[in-house]
């Protein structure tokens, strides 16, 4: 019986871990940009997207979306490697940020942070802000910042 117990915990344990590590992982949270802005820093480079443009490239998506910024450009993939928007200056391997596809659509829906703050750029409410900031890179839109995304490599692959 006790091995039955013990049995049962451990898959249990297991389990959950494997659930929680793998597939089904939300990657990602939203802020108000005055707490954005107090953890991450102030953004370095600021780089605007068309809303509608990017909601048409996260539709693209599965469960993550994978995206960076080089050379002032937003580049997204939707799986690791794989460019939606490539115009050759991304290689495999390079570096991208990962966050959850359900974090970007709640994001873009257009709800404000509830206290009123609305994006300290010059680009319109229209606008998507993928942020380069000191520690991080950030999407900010309509007063709201997502982040708390993972970095891949390592954590590529979901």
């Amino acid at each position: 019986m006790r091995r039955f117990i013990l049995s049962s915990v451990l898959f249990l344990i297991f389990g959950l871990t494997a659930n929680v590590l793998g597939q089904g992982r939300i990657i990602g949270k939203e802020f108000s940009i005055r707490e954005a802005n107090e953890l991450f820093g102030m953004p370095k480079q600021t780089v605007s997207v068309d809303v509608e443009t990017f909601r048409n490239l996260i539709n693209q998506c599965g469960e993550y979306v994978y995206f960076t910024i080089k050379n002032g450009k937003f580049y997204v993939a939707k799986k690791y490697g794989q460019f939606l928007n490539n115009d050759g200056a991304m290689k495999d391997g390079e570096p991208m940020s990962k966050i959850s596809t359900s974090v970007l659509k709640h994001l873009i829906r257009g709800k404000s942070d509830g206290i009123g703050l609305k994006s300290m750029s010059v680009a319109s409410t229209s606008d998507v802000l993928i942020e380069l900031r000191p520690s991080t890179t950030t999407i900010t839109y309509n007063g709201t910042t997502a982040d708390l995304i993972t970095s891949c490599p390592p954590d590529c692959w979901p």
